[in-house]
């Protein structure tokens, strides 16, 4: 995912959220 990879280099919880949301956006709400 484009997000992922734009969001990787500027920190690693970042990339975590949106990989959850991705995989489960019912937990983020």
């Amino acid at each position: 995912l484009v997000i992922i990879e734009e969001t990787r280099p500027l920190s690693k919880r970042k990339r975590w959220r949106v990989v959850k949301l991705v995989e489960r956006p019912v937990q983020e709400g």
